[in-house]
């Protein structure tokens, strides 16, 4: 947003240029790039989350639907990890 403001400052044709490159930038960065990232850094399948958010709204109520996002990723990561310790200690995969 500072660069609108100045932009606003320096004629209205620079601010609508620089009102259109900050919208772009942004749909480019928030539907492109970001998921692109997160599928890399860890994919857990739509039915774990959407399950996840299910059982913590059933569990602790409505206001813990703003938590159930990451309560799920935490408690999935946790899992997988102990899965994945626990088959290399008995060396199979």
């Amino acid at each position: 947003m500072p660069a609108i403001l100045v932009a606003s400052t320096q004629g209205l044709n620079l601010l609508i240029w620089t009102v259109v490159a900050y919208l772009a930038i942004h749909q480019i960065e928030g539907n492109l790039v970001v998921p692109l990232i997160q599928r890399q850094l860890i994919f857990i399948p739509p039915a774990v989350v959407l399950l996840g958010i299910v059982t913590i709204l059933f569990v602790f109520g409505g206001v813990s639907v703003i938590f159930a996002g990451p309560i799920t990723v935490v408690v999935f990561i946790a899992v997988k990890s102990c899965m994945s310790a626990k088959h290399s200690v008995s060396g199979r995969y």
